[in-house]
């Protein structure tokens, strides 16, 4: 029974770790145009590296590069790309 546990205890732990481990996903969106934020103005063929959730590159496609495995969204011109956009219309009724 306790060579059992320790088998046991031992497999947990090497899943733990190995799951701590794991990479963060990367996404690369390529933006036909985005609204920066921070300046307001409206900028062309921007894409936005986004890993483990949050906004780690932003910066011209010509010059951006996208990492090895990300996967790729393109947003057409007519769509614009806002990072941090929060919805917080809502309704009490």
């Amino acid at each position: 029974m306790v060579r059992m546990l320790r088998t046991l205890a031992f497999f947990l732990t090497f899943a733990a770790f190995a799951i701590a481990q794991a990479p963060a996903p990367v996404t690369a969106v390529r933006c036909g145009k985005f609204l920066d934020p921070k300046s307001g103005a409206v900028r062309d063929d921007i894409t936005v590296i986004v890993q483990g959730g949050r906004v780690s590159q932003t910066g011209p496609a010509a010059s951006t590069p996208v990492p090895p495995g990300a996967r790729q969204v393109n947003i057409p011109v007519s769509g614009v790309c806002m990072p941090g956009l929060i919805d917080v219309h809502d309704h009490l009724t």
